[in-house]
């Protein structure tokens, strides 16, 4: 039986000398059954905090999944908004089970984040998302580069420093 107020579950974290965080998620009771859906990538490198890490010119592929896809229709969208139906952003567009996402510079900021949703919708107006967080990689800027060519007899001594070119050959 549908409730007749969405429900809120609240998490708080705490810990001795730091300040709680709090989240929380609103859940419906809904007398319908739901799709199960679900997604997955290629493209980017999935970084210790959960988040996809893209550098600009990288493309990713988000490919959704669904236990009813002949019964379903697919919605992908991202937040902070991007349009999805600008071939160039997305070639693919944004009601297919697949997302293809060419990161542009003038759509996507280094170093900001954006989510990205995926949703089925049933013919009676059922509703299932999943998302998955990306973050552009800010360019390197600033500091100084250099290379060392270690010893193996000795790792704290380095043979040769500066510029050493990929395709060296060393003579020891």
């Amino acid at each position: 039986v549908p409730a007749p107020f969405p429900f809120i579950f609240e998490l708080t974290v705490s810990k001795k000398g730091r300040s709680p965080v709090s989240r929380s998620i609103s859940v419906d009771v809904v007398d319908q059954i739901l799709p199960k859906v679900g997604l997955t990538y290629e493209g980017g490198v999935l970084t210790p905090d959960g988040l996809v890490a893209l550098n600009l010119q990288d493309r990713i592929i988000i490919r959704g999944f669904c236990d009813d896809p002949n019964n379903v229709k697919y919605a992908w969208s991202v937040t902070p908004f991007v349009n999805l139906t600008n071939p160039s952003i997305a070639p693919l567009g944004s009601k297919t089970v697949d997302l293809v996402l060419q990161p542009n510079p003038e759509v996507f900021t280094p170093g900001n984040r954006y989510m990205i949703s995926f949703g089925a919708t049933t013919r009676i107006g059922a509703t299932s998302e999943t998302k998955i967080t990306i973050v552009v990689n800010s360019p390197p800027r600033g500091g100084t580069f250099s290379v060392c060519l270690l010893n193996l007899a000795d790792a704290s001594s380095c043979i040769k420093t500066g510029f050493i070119s990929p395709g060296s050959t060393f003579f020891l």
